[in-house]
């Protein structure tokens, strides 16, 4: 029989050295189990564990999230780690030097303007300072019959297309500044981070339409002949366009710490 560790590590890993790995992953829907409701995502005390682990014996760890730093770091309080906050727009490292996305900033008001309409209209939204996030999980429970495309209509007849854009992810739209960084970029300052790069492994894992940023950013990397592997959770969620992009994928979140385990070591 097959142990159900080897069938979620992808080849490439298999006889690799976690010193050689520079691991990234993205938080909920890979770390934390989604929730209907994001305030209470929570990323479990074994998955947690494993993260310690890897920042022991990994080249580098980092979480690259759509959440802002401190939430971030709420959920995964963990000593070592890199985080990648809002998109990319916000990196700190374990020894806090930061990397702020000054377009971002100074898009502020214009983002916040769709926050202010949420709370109008009663949309249930999280405000994350640079980035505004639409939820439709709870919708049912607050009475919201409302898609995604109709939400985003009225989003537009408030927001400035020169300065903000809306996109589509998991039950989710997200606001965020134009011209902003992304995952590409997080990715790229973090790799850019550790000496030697070019003998490392760079792996990322996601769950979500923004990690095709991401995934543009390990592309290139591998461009400059570093090596790469890209990871997609699966399920019934999962886009397709990230799972085509994909090197490996995993099919399901619960798949995620198993993996985790095997290029560890077990």
């Amino acid at each position: 029989m097959t142990d159900a560790s080897t069938t979620v590590l992808p080849a490439a890993l298999a006889n690799v050295d976690p010193a050689q790995v520079v691991l990234l992953l993205d938080c909920d829907g890979v770390l934390a189990p989604i929730v209907d409701d994001p305030a209470a995502a929570a990323v479990p005390e074994p998955v947690l564990a494993l993260v310690r682990r890897a920042v022991d014996e990994c080249a580098l760890v980092a979480v690259v999230t759509g959440r802002n730093v401190e939430r971030a770091r709420e959920m995964v309080p963990v000593d070592g780690v890199w985080l990648a906050g809002m998109h990319g727009m916000h990196v700190v490292a374990p020894d806090g030097t930061e990397f702020l996305d000054e377009v971002a900033v100074a898009a502020r008001e214009h983002v916040a303007v769709a926050a202010q309409l949420a709370q109008t209209v009663g949309w249930a939204y999280e405000d994350k300072d640079l980035t505004v996030t639409i939820h439709f999980r709870q919708r049912g429970a607050l009475g919201q019959d409302v898609d995604a495309e109709h939400v985003k209509a009225q989003l537009m007849t408030v927001l400035n297309p020169l300065k903000v854009e809306v996109q589509h992810a998991k039950q989710v739209l997200e606001i965020r500044p134009k011209g902003s960084k992304t995952k590409a970029d997080g990715v790229r300052i973090v790799a850019d981070s550790v000496s030697g790069i070019e003998s490392k492994v760079v792996v990322y894992v996601g769950d979500d339409l923004t990690d095709l940023d991401a995934f543009h950013g390990l592309d290139e990397l591998h461009a400059r002949g570093i090596r790469t592997v890209k990871i997609a959770v699966g399920g019934s969620e999962a886009p397709e366009a990230l799972v085509a992009a994909a090197n490996h994928v995993l099919e399901r979140e619960s798949d995620v710490p198993i993996f985790l385990a095997a290029l560890l070591g077990n």
